[in-house]
């Protein structure tokens, strides 16, 4: 089966309903354009025959990292895939923050932990002066295997090391505050929201308990995700860049480029994001 002129694609797997992708691909039947919410692990899944393939909640990917690239690959191949199989070769493992840093970007401070590096968190930190750090997988969405600690508690070198055990990680100081999101889409700044988290509860993920709310981003983070997504140096049909306040500095949390939430429902841009996958 094609499935459709333009094809949102989901996992097979999600932690979420992904009723974003559904609300767009009914607006585009509004449209008149023909669009389907498809898997992109289903075996019947005609990708050539589509006009446009857009990932979306593809979720399930950091457990089947190396499937996904190649279906990245063979479906950028075929068609117009969005966005790009070179963008989310990139963007899928966390140590492109490095990438960022090294442009003069102001970005949390990041060490990546190979598999087998054998790091020593304590050590590690003690050396930058990072008192509370956060360990991450480099591969993960969702803030699966995201903790913070105390860089001498004994549980953070068995979390370390069991993130070691599943591939590469990241080890950033904790740095708390109102993190903000802004979302681009067409290659232009849409909208953003501010997601305040419940207490005790650092992650800002909607399914731990964050809230989404429409804000206005200031120019200074309107500019810094610019100048971010500049870096990029490919074109991009979506984009959230994800900041948090150190200090009153707007600094970059992440890029996410493969596939974010872009909070349409919460900013009533369901509408306008049909249309530019539309055009």
């Amino acid at each position: 089966m094609s499935g459709g002129a333009i094809l949102l694609v989901t996992g097979s797997v999600l932690p979420e309903p992904d009723e974003e992708s559904a609300a767009v691909v009914d607006a585009l039947l509004a449209l008149g354009v023909d669009a389907a919410l498809v898997s992109w692990t289903d075996p019947d899944i005609d990708w050539a025959a589509a006009e446009r393939v857009v990932i979306r909640s593809t979720w399930d990917y950091p457990d089947h990292h190396d499937r996904f690239l190649d279906w990245c690959q063979r479906v950028g191949g075929a068609t117009d895939l969005w966005n790009p199989a070179a963008v989310v070769e990139w963007n899928v493992h966390k140590g492109y923050l490095l990438d960022l840093a090294a442009a003069g970007l102001p970005v949390i401070p990041s060490g990546v932990c190979g598999e087998h590096s054998g790091v020593i968190v304590a050590e590690a930190a003690a050396e930058v002066g990072w008192e509370d750090i956060v360990l991450k997988p480099a591969v993960g969405v969702g803030g699966f295997g995201v903790e913070v600690f105390a860089s001498s508690a004994p549980g953070a070198q068995t979390h370390l090391e069991m993130l070691n055990d599943l591939g590469d990680a990241l080890m950033q100081p904790f740095m708390p505050g109102l993190e903000t999101s802004l979302i681009w889409m067409g290659g232009e700044f849409s909208h953003a929201v501010a997601k305040p988290t419940p207490p005790g509860e650092f992650r800002a993920q909607v399914h731990l308990g964050a809230r989404v709310e429409a804000t206005e981003a200031s120019t200074e983070q309107i500019e810094l995700g610019r100048s971010a997504l500049e870096t990029v140096g490919s074109e991009l049909l979506y984009a959230c860049v994800d900041l948090v306040d150190s200090g009153g500095v707007p600094t970059i949390m992440e890029l996410e480029l493969i596939e974010p939430s872009l909070f349409l429902a919460a900013t009533g841009t369901v509408g306008r994001f049909a249309e530019v996958l539309a055009e």
